[in-house]
């Protein structure tokens, strides 16, 4: 019998999503984790969208369908790049 490295979700309707969610969500843990060792007095965001905002600099979804061809440039290239908006001059 093989040993499963990730134990399946017993309760969720939709167990890769909330792999997924999870996911995203320790992103965001490590982010305020960082952040904290560089600003033990760093106000911590109130939610989950203001926190990818505040580390990740990216806008909620449904502000990404009113951003223009060259806003949306920029996110796309930080995405790649990996970086965060404190890495990088603003507009870039």
């Amino acid at each position: 019998m093989a040993h499963r490295l990730v134990a399946q979700a017993p309760c969720h309707r939709n167990p890769i999503a909330e792999r997924t969610v999870n996911g995203m969500e320790a992103l965001i843990e490590l982010a305020r984790l960082i952040e904290l060792l560089n600003n033990p007095a760093a106000v911590m965001p109130t939610n989950p969208r203001e926190a990818v905002l505040h580390y990740f600099g990216l806008p909620p979804l449904d502000a990404m369908e009113r951003m223009d061809d060259e806003e949306r440039k920029v996110i796309r290239e930080r995405v790649k790049r990996g970086t965060t908006p404190a890495e990088h001059p603003p507009g870039l």
